[in-house]
């Protein structure tokens, strides 16, 4: 099984500079040990440094990409990969180390084998709160996580085939702004995620918020 990373970014207060979205690759390198990715850029809201923010991603990273938003970049992504998971993951998360003690192929050969298609990590404790109103803590391979009907824009893993039909069902859709991945996607029916841990658990995720001007 593939797995390749995506990391969506768009021109904030912060931009031209691009410390935030180096600190969530570096804390996702240190957790995973993948150093591969594709980073899809929308010029949007500050515009008049988006030349200068591409300009400084492209020299930190070798695959870039222009999006006219940030759903746009996501189902590009979807439609452009070969691999059979992608790593979803916006510019401004910080991941855990201590807390994720378990490698990508095994978290894939879980997907696989429960057939889940969304695999999160949580930016709190798995409880059932706020956005996840229904947990059902399971153990597959050896690895703890728990069921939910509401997805996340999270850092995620999915299954790119199963995201494809989504697609072409009309369930993620191209929208302006950040809009258009959780709000699409979590009312479906043809949905169902997982958050890694069982119940409980810590977060395994910080949120940096994307606003860091240094």
């Amino acid at each position: 099984m593939r797995i390749s990373l995506h990391i969506f970014t768009n021109s904030t207060i912060s931009a031209p500079s691009t410390r935030v979205i180096r600190d969530t690759y570096s804390s996702f390198c240190d957790a995973f040990h993948v150093e591969a990715a594709t980073v899809w850029m929308d010029p949007h809201p500050n515009t008049g440094a988006a030349d200068r923010y591409l300009a400084n991603l492209q020299s930190h990273f070798q695959h870039v990409r222009t999006t006219s938003s940030m759903s746009d970049g996501y189902v590009k992504a979807i439609l452009g990969s070969k691999s059979d998971y992608l790593f979803m993951l916006e510019h401004d998360w910080l991941f855990i180390k201590e807390r994720i003690t378990h490698s990508l192929d095994e978290i894939m050969a879980v997907m696989e084998a429960a057939g889940i298609t969304h695999f999160r990590f949580n930016k709190r404790a798995n409880t059932v709160a706020g956005w996840d109103r229904s947990l059902k803590e399971c153990h597959t391979n050896g690895i703890d996580y728990c069921l939910t009907p509401s997805l996340s824009n999270n850092p995620h893993i999915i299954h790119r085939e199963t995201y494809v039909n989504h697609i072409k069902r009309g369930l993620i859709r191209v929208l302006p702004g950040s809009k258009g991945i959780e709000e699409v996607i979590g009312a479906s029916p043809y949905t169902y995620g997982a958050i890694y841990g069982p119940m409980g658990y810590e977060a395994t995720i910080r949120h940096q918020d994307g606003r860091r001007r240094k």
